[in-house]
């Protein structure tokens, strides 16, 4: 035990997080978080029971969201730069997309099947769409605002098994989503302190019974919802250093193993937790 905490925190002189934000998984032993301070992209290795980084100095000025393709191919998308870069399993550099599309890129969110790549914009307040080559399709959304299909400052974002794009709408405190192709169907939540209320949806993502996962950074709090806005959970509430809370947590990213990974940039790490799904069970069971 002392041995798995001194790889995941690391010793002061040795290594650790300073800001972490982004995370992914490739459901096979790696975590890939990307670290705003120390401008680069960690990676976990849970088998060689190692760490390592993508790029050297300079390959990125402020890494944020990132996703996993079914190939292991890394994105990364850079705040700052404002652009996607890409990256193979091997961590070498693929090709970068979004020049003079993106004002700030900051969540991303794929879907293979049918071709596309999600990036949310906070700045443009919109979703840029590009297909798996990098090429910009359309945008999703009507600008800044509170009305329908309207978002304020967009962030994470999470497709769903019939390509139902949700977005984490966060100064409007609500959940949006969408059709494949950019039209509003619905949307839910509203700015409260209640556990069944939202103040600053982060991130989102979905398990594979098809639940909900938001992260609000401000309440500090993880929920999981039906597709339709039913709370099902929650788990913290109230910025907390201890295992079982989250202070500021900012990204939340679910593999296909249904493990659940939180990062937080107060408390410097992240969190990996189960959701006990059927499909886990079967390959797991539980005495």
């Amino acid at each position: 035990m002392v041995a798995l905490r001194r790889f995941i925190i690391g010793d002061v002189a040795d290594f650790a997080l300073t800001s972490p934000f982004g995370i992914a998984s490739d459901g096979e032993g790696k975590v890939f978080i990307s670290d705003i301070h120390a401008k680069t992209v960690h990676i976990f290795d849970f088998n060689e029971q190692k760490i390592s980084r993508i790029g050297g100095a300079g390959t990125f000025d402020l890494p944020l969201g990132l996703a996993i393709d079914s190939n292991k191919n890394i994105y990364v998308a850079d705040g700052s730069r404002n652009v996607v870069m890409v990256f193979s399993s091997d961590k070498e550099p693929l090709f970068s997309f979004g020049h003079d599309i993106l004002k700030k890129a900051s969540y991303l969110a794929l879907d293979e099947e049918r071709n596309r790549i999600y990036a949310s914009d906070a700045i443009a307040n919109k979703v840029r769409v590009f297909n798996m080559g990098g090429e910009h399709l359309f945008d999703i959304g009507l600008g800044r605002g509170n009305a329908d299909g309207a978002f304020h400052a967009p962030q994470g974002l999470g497709v769903a098994s019939n390509g139902n794009l949700y977005v984490a709408d966060m100064f409007n405190a609500r959940i949006e989503y969408f059709s494949p192709d950019g039209e509003f169907i619905g949307k839910f939540g509203e700015r409260g302190d209640r556990i069944d209320q939202l103040d600053n949806p982060k991130d989102v993502a979905f398990d594979s019974e098809g639940n909900l996962y938001i992260i609000d950074s401000r309440a500090a709090r993880l929920s999981i919802y039906t597709q339709t806005g039913q709370l099902l959970l929650t788990l913290g509430g109230g910025h907390t250093g201890h295992r079982l809370g989250f202070a500021a947590p900012k990204s939340v990213s679910i593999d296909k193993n249904d493990r659940i990974y939180v990062a937080e940039v107060t408390n410097k790490r992240f969190t990996i937790w189960q959701y006990y799904s059927k499909k886990y069970l079967e390959k797991a069971p539980q005495p």
